[in-house]
């Protein structure tokens, strides 16, 4: 069974309180700077030096020099980054700015008689500093892409969930039923406000689609920095879902390098190691975690007290991955997998209702019908933010599959019949999204 996902055309534009949606199919990938720059005089090579903030840089030493590497003029910029070379003669230079704590940077330019040149200079911190706040400034505009007008958000912060009774270890259901409206089935099954599924899942804020699963919890609350439900009256953006949004923002090693090794266990056989790390390389910042599940209460059992025949196995793997172009625009991937055994439980004393092959005494307890569950996914994405302008466009994959194989002369007896069910989903999708300031009051945004 396969299924694709894709974005759909959408503009918002938002005053004050109110929104209008309009229908649209391009995204403002073309706006660009505000208006063009004053032509620059002949013979002069002027620009602005800044930081990968795009914050302004004075006292950068700067020299001017010509193919052959003979320096021709030298200047330092100003308080507001501004620097200027006159009275050059025709030709192509190389304008060269240093600053100490800095990056060496270069620019090339070439000058007619009838017109000058402009070279503007980024100078790249040798401090890993700036690249936390670069990190931070683009975590910031991706979030401001998609506001939850008019809907209500209730925020699940990771300190919230450590503080919960066995911490990270919950399952993500068991965290989402802290938000007020939540309940859960004897499945493990979500509902929003009574509703019956039709509860989309996000990372952070790219689609994750639905995928094949049953008794399985296919992500997992230690990858996540916040978990937030969003429900009520939902924006355009998030489509004609009416249970809820479920987005969870996911940790990075931009904001603080470590790790953990951990061992959670109890009775019913319960054992759950579980092992995360995050860091930086320069512009590279990871976060990867796995964990694993073991107990004899894999599913509700059939009878009180000790279940019958419920053991599980599970087992979860995540990474986050993301590189920093420049202080304007990053590369995102993100990758999950779970795997899942599980056991279903038997109920004693059930008569056989069949004979098969002369046998027809059979103890229900014996049993063995067992179904195995696996979801993988993977998301790439691409963030570009200017002064007016924040876009981004992401890839998502998802491939689940569920696997029921049954004891096939128990069932048979019991049942008269007994049917292995295999049921695999592929799902790919497309999202495009973006917005542009129009004025301190309306922003329009589409995807």
């Amino acid at each position: 069974m396969g299924s694709i996902g894709a974005a759909v055309g959408r503009w918002v534009a938002s005053h004050r309180a109110c929104s209008i949606v309009v229908g649209v199919a391009v995204l403002p990938f073309a706006f660009g700077p505000d208006a063009a720059r004053a032509a620059t005089p002949a013979g002069t090579v002027e620009g602005h030096a800044k930081d990968a903030l795009e914050r302004p840089l004075a006292a950068v030493q700067l020299r001017l020099e010509t193919s052959e590497g003979q320096v021709v003029g030298r200047a330092m910029t100003a308080e507001d980054g501004h620097f200027a070379f006159t009275e050059v003669a025709p030709g192509t230079y190389v304008v060269v700015g240093e600053k100490e704590g800095f990056e060496a940077a270069t620019a090339a330019v070439t000058l007619s008689g009838s017109v000058g040149a402009n070279a503007d200079l980024t100078l790249a911190s040798r401090q890993a500093l700036d690249l936390s706040l670069v990190a931070k400034r683009l975590e910031e505009a991706r979030l401001s892409i998609q506001p939850e007008i008019g809907a209500s958000t209730y925020e699940i912060s990771s300190q919230a969930i450590e503080s919960q009774p066995r911490g990270e270890n919950n399952s993500l259901n068991q965290v989402l039923l802290q938000a007020p409206g939540v309940s859960q089935d004897s499945f493990s099954l979500v509902h929003v406000r009574n509703e019956h599924a039709n509860v989309q899942y996000r990372i952070n804020g790219i689609i994750l689609p639905e995928g094949v699963s049953l008794f399985g919890q296919s992500l997992s609350p230690r990858f996540a920095s916040s978990v937030n439900l969003i429900d009520g009256a939902l924006p355009a953006q998030y489509g004609l879902r009416t249970a809820g949004i479920v987005d969870i923002e996911t940790k990075s090693g931009g904001f603080g390098e470590g790790g953990s090794v951990g061992m959670y266990g109890g009775s019913d056989g319960w054992l759950q190691p579980s092992a995360e790390a995050r860091g930086s390389f320069g512009r590279f910042n990871y976060f990867v975690m796995g964990d694993y599940l073991q107990n004899n209460r894999g599913i509700e059992s059939a009878t009180p007290g000790t279940p019958i025949h419920d053991e599980t196995q599970q087992g979860h793997g995540f990474g986050y991955f993301e590189y920093l172009l420049d202080a304007t625009s990053k590369l995102t991937a993100v990758a999950g997998s779970f795997t899942g055994q599980f056991q279903i439980p038997n109920q004693p004393g059930v008569p056989p209702a069949f004979t098969v092959n002369g046998l027809s005494m059979f103890d229900s307890t014996g049993l063995d019908e067992r179904q195995r569950e696996s979801n993988q996914f993977g998301i790439l994405s691409y963030l570009k933010t200017g002064d007016k302008f924040t876009a981004q466009i992401s890839a998502f994959t998802r491939y689940s599959s569920l696997n029921f194989r049954p004891d096939t002369v128990g069932d048979l007896i019991f049942n008269g019949i007994a049917q292995q069910a295999f049921r695999n989903n592929l799902a790919n999708g497309l999202q495009a999204e973006g917005s542009y300031i129009l004025a301190p009051t309306n922003t329009l945004r589409g995807g």
